[in-house]
């Protein structure tokens, strides 16, 4: 899968946002392990006050007729504890942007919203660079979720049937602890039409909950052994609904 190389940020956008770029749009979560340490370091008392550390789940996401585009996530620490992304009822207020692919049918390639060309001072090639949206809101919807709306739009005339990818990022500043900023991300696939994505699919054998046989994403192929005869039955589930 290829993705665009990633490096521009956006407003006062985290350079730490743009280093794991690569990795929202290909997994979902990164891990901070020197954030870990130096908390290991601090006094108990504040540990025990601050909870350091961030959790971002991506829940869902949306696009508009409109093009407007949103994700709703969860924000809690390492415990479960719902946060404050202004940092008043809890410690540490929490930064997210996000961005959203698509990947056209058809295709193994997915293309992002949040991109613009790149021409190098040295070189004079242009390449094109991914950043993450930062310019949108961030509304509470309960218990610790919150909904991004970015501030960009999808393109007119985007495909609504078509397999999209958001993922988000979240910074936790403890600094003023004498901790560090911690940062988690997410992503989700999803389609705006409602329909079942296929990067979530799975094939079973015998019947809808039967042996797994095989499970991919928008595209790809499956050999049988030998043990496979005329008439055994597979089944294409959705692994989101089950269906």
């Amino acid at each position: 899968m290829r993705i665009p190389p990633l490096g521009k940020t956006k407003g006062k956008l985290i350079a730490m946002f743009a280093v794991v770029a690569i990795s929202i749009l290909t997994a979902g979560s990164v891990k901070h392990d020197f954030a870990i340490r130096k908390a290991a370091s601090a006094p108990s008392s504040i540990i025990d006050f601050v909870r350091p550390g961030l959790v971002l789940k991506v829940l869902s996401a949306s696009i508009g007729a409109d093009g407007t585009m949103a994700a709703t996530v969860s924000l809690t620490d390492p415990e479960g504890l719902q946060l404050d992304p202004t940092g008043v009822a809890t410690p540490g207020a929490i930064t997210v942007a996000c961005t959203v692919a698509v990947l056209p049918n058809g295709s193994n390639d997915f293309v992002s919203y949040t991109s613009s060309p790149s021409t190098s001072s040295t070189t004079g090639n242009t390449t094109t660079e991914v950043w993450f949206d930062e310019s949108g809101t961030l509304s509470p919807v309960g218990d610790g979720t919150y909904t991004y709306t970015l501030g960009v739009k999808a393109p007119s005339g985007f495909d609504p049937t078509a397999t999209h990818r958001v993922g988000c990022t979240a910074s936790r500043n403890l600094t003023s602890f004498s901790l560090s900023t911690y940062y988690a991300a997410g992503t989700l696939d999803f389609v705006p039409s409602g329909a079942p994505s296929l990067n979530d699919v799975e094939v079973h054998m015998g019947s809808p909950t039967g042996a797994l046989f095989a499970a991919g994403g928008a595209s790809g192929t499956a050999t049988t052994g030998a043990w496979a005869s005329a008439g055994d039955a597979f089944y294409l589930v959705d692994k989101v609904s089950g269906n």
